[in-house]
């Protein structure tokens, strides 16, 4: 029996950012297969663009970085994507694999440039989160195991590097297909970490994930913000309006953004979950973060065809 590859809709990704030594910067993805059967890690597991490694540029015709030569021949599937002996992901087990750059230039006049964002498999729009981009990117092969812990990996950034002080909550638990909604940020427990108190113009981090596996992590910030202006790159982060923030009565996310990969007419079952970062003792930046809230999202064709025939 053949296995199929990977896909989005099979394995929950998460990340972590890391600076490392010689200037590195890693992005380092966790794939756990939450399905039935085994896949296969191949070249279809890092996305059907088949390069996911290409961060978005803060000008539409700056330098554009390439993979290596390794890199290349492994996600455009001209080389092996993987050694043999972990190249299938079984049920309920994890696996991960990095993407890499250096930070600073190995020559002085060598250009580099701001990331915005990286695309896949996690599309991270956060661009406080990620270090410049001065080289070639390197794409590693698949390694079984879960993420290495923080320790291993001298992490700067983590998704859950500390317990969850936030709640996350929804008016409804059910919506109709295509219909709009709100999200609401408050603190967890009456007496938080006072960081995260003390912070009354908060930059968040809001991650959704989709029925069909797509995943999206990016940075947000409280209601009301401007919208998306015609012309606008399609990462642009909303700019928020800074009005003091009340964390005992909470504020409203808008989770609709412009470009998103979410698209805004949803279907079937969406998670959500909010991340704040926080400095640390040891000066590296670590997020607390919220429940993760499950929202469904109902075909309302059935409900319009009953109201018609009623009328």
């Amino acid at each position: 029996m053949t296995l199929e590859g990977c896909r989005a809709v099979d394995v929950d990704t998460s990340f972590q950012l890391t600076s490392g030594t010689d200037d590195e910067f890693t992005v380092v993805f966790g794939m756990r297969n939450t399905t039935g059967r085994a896949c296969m890690l191949d070249r279809g597991s890092y996305g059907a663009n088949g390069s996911p490694t290409v961060p978005d540029r803060t000008e539409p015709w700056g330098k554009v970085f390439v993979l290596d030569p390794d890199s290349n021949n492994r996600v455009w599937g001209t080389g092996r994507t993987a050694e043999q002996s972990v190249a299938v992901l079984d049920p309920g087990k994890y696996a991960y694999f990095t993407i890499r750059w250096k930070t600073k230039p190995s020559r002085q006049n060598d250009p580099c440039v701001q990331p915005i964002a990286v695309s896949w498999p996690v599309q991270i729009v956060a661009p406080s989160l990620l270090k410049p981009l001065c080289s070639e990117i390197s794409v590693s092969s698949f390694a079984l195991g879960s993420i290495p812990n923080p320790a291993e990996l001298k992490a700067e950034a983590g998704q859950n590097s500390n317990p969850q002080i936030l709640a996350l909550t929804s008016k409804r638990s059910t919506y109709h297909e295509g219909e709009g909604l709100l999200l609401h940020v408050s603190l967890a427990t009456a007496d938080p970490a006072s960081l995260v108190r003390q912070d009354t113009h908060p930059t968040v981090y809001l991650q959704q994930r989709s029925s069909d596996g797509t995943t999206e992590f990016r940075a947000t910030g409280p209601l009301p913000h401007r919208g998306c202006q015609p012309g606008d790159p399609h990462v642009r982060i909303t700019a928020p309006i800074l009005e003091d923030i009340d964390w005992e009565k909470g504020f409203d996310l808008d989770p609709d953004f412009c470009g998103s990969v979410i698209r805004p007419k949803r279907r079937a079952d969406y998670s959500f979950q909010v991340f704040k970062a926080i400095v640390s003792s040891d000066s590296g930046i670590r997020f607390v973060h919220s429940n993760v809230l499950h929202v469904q999202f109902d075909d309302a064709t059935p409900t319009l065809r009953l109201g018609a025939e009623h009328q």
